[in-house]
């Protein structure tokens, strides 16, 4: 906490327009590559990054407004809380969904951290990246395994040092074994092998 202090470094906790100033030149603020706002006890946004205003499409002249017009009702209720901790130097990190000016859903993992009585940091990582690079990877195992099936080809991944591996489902096809009570290690793999080729195994 000492380190966000001692780069805003504000002199009193009211926020007078020098001092929204200060947050505006400060490159904790400007250069972050997040959304990065400031709230004070009321929840409302007294400061923002333009980062913050692309996210959300708000411009800084909005900045006033309260979070509590960018989530659903039962969202904001139960992210309140959350934010009173904050205010008590409880820095928590979690995930929520903040609405867009337009009203369509950006999914975001918010980070709080207190930085003096009456006001809190807010960052805001926009998730929708990550949970498109996952639908990717997702979709791209499911055409292995339609692949795999359709061509009977089995395939599999071994940790040496933990002695487990993991079998797709064609595999265990191929093996005749039910993945339900079957664990894939050295010495079940090995079993199923025949004697004649076991020491080329």
């Amino acid at each position: 906490m000492g380190f966000f202090k001692r780069l805003l470094s504000p002199t009193t906790t009211n926020h007078t327009a020098p001092q929204q100033h200060e947050f505006e030149k400060n490159p904790l603020f400007t250069e972050h590559p997040d959304a990065v706002m400031v709230l004070n006890k009321a929840h409302q946004i007294i400061y923002m990054n333009e980062q913050a205003s692309s996210l959300l499409g708000y411009s800084l002249e909005n900045r006033s407004l309260s979070i509590e017009k960018w989530m659903s009702p039962d969202r904001y209720k139960r992210m309140s809380s959350t934010i009173q901790q904050a205010f008590k130097d409880q820095t928590s990190s979690f995930e929520a969904t903040f609405l867009h000016k337009t009203g369509y859903e950006i999914p975001v993992k918010i980070t709080l951290i207190n930085y003096e009585t009456d006001t809190i940091i807010c960052i805001c990582q926009d998730l929708r990246p990550l949970k498109g690079y996952k639908n990717q990877i997702s979709n791209l195992y499911d055409n292995l395994l339609f692949i795999q099936k359709v061509t009977n080809i089995g395939s599999f991944n071994y940790d040496v040092f933990q002695d487990q591996s993991f079998w797709p489902n064609q595999t265990y096809e191929i093996f005749g074994v039910d993945d339900s009570d079957f664990v894939p290690c050295w010495q079940t793999v090995t079993a199923l092998i025949h004697p004649n080729d076991f020491s080329n195994y």
